[in-house]
């Protein structure tokens, strides 16, 4: 619980609380959200747009980014069935594959009419800071908070490996190693968001610029020197944290959106429904739940979670997680009725409560793991470079990975998710191109869907 800053009724302010913390020190002219909130304008509500107003300016009202539309939204004329389908066909050079301009001319036009966009997205990711402030509107608790500024620098990462790719195709390669590069420093500057979602967001966007690389640098058609600079732009890229990054959203917004919920829930007397499976809260008797027993079930149960995604490999966070899961329970299993049952006195019913407002294990696991995910295959892309450039030195594919050690790579990386972590990623090649590949997660399924990167 915070002591400040708090509401007219006494109750912790936890939005107030998130944008004191994560302000301070940030500039509007440092600040690579503005241009992005910027963006997002035309989707946002009035409320929303006010708020931006009074944190970023003038800053926020000038300038043309508010024409900025998505490429759905560019599509809208077009019937919906169409507009699905021509979505559907172009999502895989939104993800960084190989398309041209005949594959696909709506996306094309698309391009072009955002290039001053990009342009304008490609000097914000040169920003050193992001701060994106919550926004409350009406009748809704933390847990009901979205990001249209977040939402608009996604659709530009789709934009800009689509253009990337293309350029690439066309056989552009400054073009494409800017746009790729921008994706890269667009998922770092993402991830210094306060939140969760922004994490997500980041390690959304990094997975484009992965793809992307993978995909071009996979064909073999990269040059010796086109390799090495592509190299040395990825040498130049702050780090971003894989397990240590999603903790601290972990700790601190996803912690406080839970509380924030619980105050809520243990204060308000109107009739609302506030997520959590859409549970109707009006139903429980307040009085006969121990708030203080809520809290504390909460805060214990986020102390494991965080703990579990501080581990620093794959192997211990997937044993803290399980552990975590087998002390809690799964989040299926959980009885999520929100009144007392006959075999629980207050105790009991108030723990279960918390655990009923914390519900989530999977969802924050599932951050977790997409962190590491996409640092693996950062480490992956390397690998790719490094195959494509002994293939433009040498005019053929190595036959293996330890070929490459010590004068391409200083080591092989080891696929996470094998064994203890311990056996190296796999590779194979064919004549128009390579791929370097990890086993993938376990589901509940016991089935695993492999991590690629290449062609």
């Amino acid at each position: 619980m915070i002591v400040s800053p708090l509401q007219e009724d006494g109750s912790p302010d936890y939005v107030a609380a998130m944008n004191e913390r994560y302000a301070k020190g940030v500039k509007v002219e440092e600040n690579g959200y503005v241009p992005f909130a910027k963006m997002a304008q035309r989707k946002a509500t009035e409320k929303w747009r006010t708020e931006m107003v009074r944190w970023f300016g003038e800053e926020f009202e000038d300038g043309e980014e508010k024409e900025w539309e998505s490429y759905v939204s560019f599509l809208k004329a077009k019937s919906q069935d169409t507009v699905i389908q021509i979505f559907i066909r172009d999502l895989g050079a939104m993800c960084g594959q190989w398309w041209d301009e005949e594959d696909s001319p709506e996306l094309a036009a698309y391009l072009k009419r955002s290039e001053r966009f990009l342009d304008a997205a490609k000097q914000a990711v040169e920003r050193p800071k992001f701060f994106s402030p919550l926004v409350l509107e009406d009748h809704q608790t933390m847990l009901d908070l979205s990001d249209p500024g977040q939402s608009a620098a996604t659709d530009v990462a789709s934009a800009l490996a689509a253009r990337a790719t293309l350029r690439a195709k066309q056989d552009d390669f400054a073009g494409f190693l800017s746009d790729v590069i921008a994706i890269k420093r667009l998922a770092r500057l993402l991830s210094k968001a306060g939140t969760l979602w922004g994490w997500n967001a980041a390690v959304w966007v990094e997975e484009r610029g992965n793809r992307t690389i993978g995909t071009v640098a996979g064909s073999g058609k990269l040059t010796v020197e086109q390799c090495v600079e592509l190299e040395k732009a990825l040498d130049g890229l702050e780090a971003m944290a894989a397990g240590g990054g999603v903790a601290e959203k972990l700790d601190v917004h996803y912690r406080w959106r839970t509380l924030d919920a619980a105050v809520v829930i243990a204060t308000k007397r109107e009739t609302f429904q506030i997520g959590l499976g859409g549970r109707n809260w009006e139903l429980l008797d307040r009085d006969t739940v121990d708030w203080d027993v809520v809290l504390q079930t909460i805060n214990l149960y986020m102390d494991d979670c965080v703990a579990a995604a501080r581990k620093e490999t794959y192997t211990e966070a997937l044993k803290a997680w399980n552990a975590t899961e087998e002390k809690w329970g799964k989040d299926g299993d959980l009885n999520i009725n929100v009144l007392v049952q006959d075999d629980e006195d207050r105790a009991a019913h108030s723990r279960r409560l918390g655990k009923i407002i914390g519900w989530g294990l999977w969802y924050m696991k599932w951050a977790d793991d997409s962190g590491r995910e996409q640092a693996m295959r950062s480490e992956m892309v390397r690998v790719v470079l490094a195959v494509a450039r002994y293939r433009a030195e040498h005019g053929r594919w190595p036959r293996d990975l330890e070929t490459l050690v010590p004068v391409y790579l200083k080591e092989v990386p080891r696929d996470i998710y094998s064994e203890g972590g311990k056996a190296a990623v796999g590779y194979s090649w064919a004549d128009d191109g390579i791929s370097v590949t990890a086993i993938g997660a376990q589901k509940n399924t016991g089935e695993r869907t492999a991590v690629e990167v290449g062609k």
